[in-house]
């Protein structure tokens, strides 16, 4: 295992014919204000929407090949790939309501059966 495990961190870390070469190149003076359309998802909203933020991806390269230059999104639709990962520890769930949806605390009112 931990020979495997060395080939993949070794293959990450090298510049060259055959590595991955996954960067990010990064503006951390660079001022945006966050639009869902400059985070290239298909989300379709932004959290940040019409905030400021001070700091910016201006290229990212994915296995070697540039796919966001300046802002524009240059990767063809569906070649990227999906990264299972576990959820976090702090995203797994508590068994417990928040308050806002907990009839016992919100005035009796019963939200989540409304949908």
């Amino acid at each position: 295992m931990q020979q495997n495990y060395m080939a993949f961190i070794q293959k990450k870390v090298q510049f060259g014919f055959g590595a991955d070469a996954d960067i990010g190149i990064w503006a951390p003076d660079l001022e945006v204000t966050a639009q869902s359309a400059s985070f290239h998802d298909n989300a379709g909203y932004c959290p940040y929407e019409g905030r400021r933020i001070t700091g910016w991806p201006t290229t990212v390269v994915r296995r070697g090949e540039v796919v966001i230059s300046n802002g524009k999104l240059l990767a063809t639709p569906g070649s990227g790939q999906f990264l299972r990962c576990a959820s976090p520890e702090l995203a797994q769930p508590t068994g417990r309501l928040v308050d806002a949806v907990n009839p016992q605390k919100n005035f009796g009112a019963d939200l989540l059966d409304q949908y």
